[in-house]
């Protein structure tokens, strides 16, 4: 019924919003990137990801995806287990063959790129941005399909972007004014905000279209 896609419209409004806070906060000139990945990864929480992924992908496998990998826009993964963006995960599924020795029947799609640098990420988030204006009016048109899969294309991408930008912002700060520190940890706050309710809102459009709402 209704109450199902004015919810997700709701959740819409709220990624405007945080997306612009970062599009805003992130408009700090720095040239202090120089990685895209975020480095030093801890051990533990990369194991209990892994650990955690597992039983998922290790699951038989049924009409639709029980699992999906990021960037994966078909249909079929909105609402559904997305393997994490991760490094240590990427020996896994970096290729078709690698994937189906580790989860077999989950669709391989290339790994996600990164942005070159701290120019290439923010300059990335305007027309991301865009689309996620764009969701209120496909949402209220009744088409709770094609925003899934506009959300599936869109969080990868402002996973990588934020990642990037967060970090490029947090190695500025030690070095940077007080008012550039103060921005960081705003980018840093509106970029996990945003990236949970992405995620929220997906879980919620596969609940809609199922019928589960």
């Amino acid at each position: 019924q209704i109450s199902g896609p004015y919810e997700t419209l709701t959740m819409a409004s709220f990624l405007y919003a945080f997306l612009f806070l970062v599009l805003l906060a992130a408009a700090v000139p720095t040239t202090s990137l120089s990685s895209p990945r975020v480095s030093n990864l801890d051990r533990r929480r990369v194991l209990n990801q892994i650990s955690g992924l597992l039983p998922v992908l290790l699951a038989p496998v049924a009409s639709s995806q029980a699992a999906c990998l990021q960037g994966d826009t078909s249909p079929d993964c909105i609402g559904y287990y997305k393997v994490p963006l991760d490094d240590a995960i990427l020996p896994y599924i970096g290729s078709p063959e690698k994937l189906e020795q580790f989860a077999p029947g989950v669709r391989w799609v290339p790994p996600i790129e990164y942005p070159k640098n701290y120019k290439d990420a923010t300059a990335e988030l305007e027309p991301l941005r865009k689309k996620c204006a764009a969701l209120n009016d496909i949402i209220l048109a009744g088409n709770l399909t094609q925003a899934g899969i506009e959300v599936l294309g869109i969080l990868p991408r402002i996973t990588v972007a934020g990642r990037v930008i967060v970090k490029s912002l947090s190695e500025s700060k030690s070095t940077s004014s007080a008012d550039v520190g103060l921005r960081a940890l705003r980018v840093e706050s509106a970029y996990t905000d945003l990236t949970s309710k992405l995620n929220s809102m997906d879980i919620m459009i596969g609940q809609g279209i199922r019928g589960d709402l």
